[in-house]
């Protein structure tokens, strides 16, 4: 570009009958170039990391940095046994993951609440930035036996509007919210009021059931919110232990 601004200063001492629109009248139009090859935003941030050194070594799980709420079903009918079986999950879950230190986005951050018809928040998201901390705190989680009816709607609307109002920020951030459920949900338009309030949100929700749940899978499909599992939910493979069956969107 400097080369082409500097001879066209020199034009018109060259040649002084030829004026500088002239010159660009004059200039042929070059041939068009081939059209480049377009990529999704997850083709965007492969080729980046495959032309970063510094992007090379162990995979991390999860692959994008990840806030992680769990909330786990303490209504009627959830014994010790059953609690303990969800508590396990959470664990083991969280026993493959990186967890952040710090806002940097990278690795985990972990939140859980339980919920029958109210909810309550046992960690928050700031609470424990130590791996071994926040092991702890879940090994020590405890059910009380209750009478009170489960409202899954009510605690995905409260994670929706509380458990993430505070997340770190940053382009690749992902919100992911893991429900137990220990009984079938009932229709309703609370249900569906409270499954596009979690999409409107940017979360992405895992439904674990402990036995078939028709209602919420049908209810997931009249949202048009597809189904997936949970290593497309996290970005890497996370076994689970038996008893729960995925339904996500």
């Amino acid at each position: 570009m400097n080369v082409f601004v500097s001879l066209l200063e020199f034009l018109p001492v060259l040649s002084p009958d030829i004026e500088i629109d002239e010159v660009h009248r004059r200039m042929e139009k070059g041939y068009k170039g081939s059209r480049g090859d377009s990529m999704d935003q997850c083709a965007l941030v492969q080729s980046i990391k495959d032309k970063c050194p510094c992007c090379y070594g162990p995979l991390e799980c999860p692959v994008f940095p990840t806030e992680l709420a769990f909330t786990l079903d303490t209504s009627e009918g959830v014994t010790q046994d059953t609690f303990s079986r969800m508590r396990d999950v959470v664990l083991k879950i969280v026993d493959d993951l990186t967890i952040a230190e710090s806002n940097c986005p990278r690795g985990a951050r972990v939140a859980v609440v339980t919920y029958n018809n109210e909810v309550t928040t046992e960690i928050r998201f700031a609470d424990s930035k130590k791996k071994s901390v926040l092991q702890d705190k879940i090994k020590n989680l405890q059910v009380a036996l209750t009478s009170k009816q489960q409202s899954l709607e009510t605690a995905m609307s409260f994670v929706a509007r509380n458990t993430f109002k505070r997340v770190r920020n940053g382009f690749l951030m992902r919100k992911v919210a893991v429900f137990f459920s220990n009984k079938p949900t009932r229709e309703s338009p609370q249900l569906r009021e409270a499954v596009l309030k979690l999409s409107d949100a940017g979360i992405t929700p895992l439904f674990l059931t402990s036995q078939e749940d028709r209602q919420l899978v049908n209810t997931l499909q009249v949202c048009a919110l597809g189904i997936s599992d949970s290593e497309k939910v996290l970005g890497c493979n996370c076994t689970l232990p038996d008893g729960f069956a995925p339904h996500s969107f």
